[in-house]
């Protein structure tokens, strides 16, 4: 199987080391106080339908079934309902719960709820998007931007006339505000704008689907129609290429005929299935696919250590001279999924 490493930050073996200390610290944590120990944790995403989060909630539950002493509450909207995500984060602090990881919906609306959370002695860990102007712990995510470039550059590369013809673009994302897809816009822009691409590559519209294929469908048709030489789709969340995929199936072509797979290069995002489907039957010509249960578990081991008195090593002055215990961020490379590589993503039969 191929893989494409971006860039990691941070050491895998101490990685490793967070997530088998926790384990085994709270499995003795467990043995040696009694149930008394019992240590609750929050999960809080937003879109927390997608099967894409159904992968984050799905670990936490794994992790409360096999750590004693270890329960996850799991909670967020279904959407990018901040007021709602609030109202689950007081809850969960009501809850007094350990720490809380969060895939927020709007950084802005979140930022103040985070503080005032963090200010109450519990820790927040934020998954894949992030608030950075808060105080929660660290980011858990992967380098975005350079993901984006990765993607876009392959994509145009594998292209070699979108180098020579005008080539209109379409890009579909969440929303402005959320890091995790601005900053996968961001780097897919620095190759639209490259020495090898910017007289003849033209984003035509960037639209918004709000995780949504529905919404996804209902902002590209439109611009299908009155674009019609739009030959990329770069969709930069789990739904966007499946709501591509449904404009394209309803639209028609210039001459008027139905379009086919592969007349617009279409990527996604994430490794939902009717994604993995899309680049098997030709529909989709690749995705990027977050390692969302390694992240989840890391950032899990970090709230588990530092509830149990461990996230700080004994050996040096860090803790005693205020400094962080752990970087601003810890960024986990993502993985460049195509037909070559897309069955090592299918569910165990």
């Amino acid at each position: 199987m191929k893989r494409v490493t971006i860039v990691i930050v941070g050491a895998v073996a101490l990685i490793l080391g967070v997530v088998l200390g926790a384990v085994l610290r709270g499995r003795n944590a467990s043995q040696t106080a009694g149930s008394s120990t019992t240590r609750i944790y929050g999960i809080n995403v937003a879109y927390s339908t997608q099967p894409f989060f159904q992968e984050v909630t799905g670990t936490g539950k794994k992790i409360s079934s096999v750590v004693p002493g270890v329960e996850f509450v799991i909670g967020g909207p279904s959407d990018a309902d901040s007021g709602k995500q609030i109202e689950d984060m007081e809850a969960m602090v009501s809850r007094h719960v350990k720490g809380i990881i969060l895939f927020p919906a709007d950084p802005s609306a979140l930022a103040p709820e985070i503080d005032k959370t963090v200010s109450s002695g519990i820790p927040v860990i934020t998954l894949f998007s992030d608030v950075p102007h808060s105080k929660r712990l660290t980011l858990v995510g992967a380098p975005e931007q350079d993901s984006g470039t990765l993607l876009a550059q392959r994509v145009l590369d594998g292209n070699p006339e979108f180098a020579i013809h005008k080539t209109e673009i379409l890009v579909s994302y969440n929303k402005p505000g959320e890091t995790v897809t601005d900053e996968r816009l961001a780097g897919m822009k620095t190759v639209f704008n490259s020495p090898k691409y910017r007289n003849t590559v033209e984003l035509v519209q960037v639209v918004n689907d709000y995780g949504s294929d529905a919404k996804a469908a209902a902002a590209i048709s439109p611009v299908l129609e009155k674009h019609k030489n739009i030959r990329v789709i770069f969709g930069l969340n789990a739904r966007s290429a499946i709501g591509a995929i449904t404009a394209l199936r309803e639209g028609r072509k210039a001459n008027g005929e139905p379009y086919k797979p592969g007349d617009v290069v279409v990527t996604g995002w994430d490794s939902d299935a009717d994604v993995l489907d899309g680049i098997e039957n030709g529909w989709i010509r690749a995705t990027s696919v977050l390692n969302s249960s390694l992240c989840t578990q890391i950032a899990f081991s970090i709230l588990d250590a530092k509830n149990l008195g461990y996230l700080y090593p004994e050996s040096l002055q860090l803790r005693d001279l205020s400094f962080p215990a752990v970087p601003n961020e810890i960024l986990i490379p993502e993985t460049f999924v195509d037909k070559q590589n897309v069955a090592g993503y299918r569910p165990k039969k």
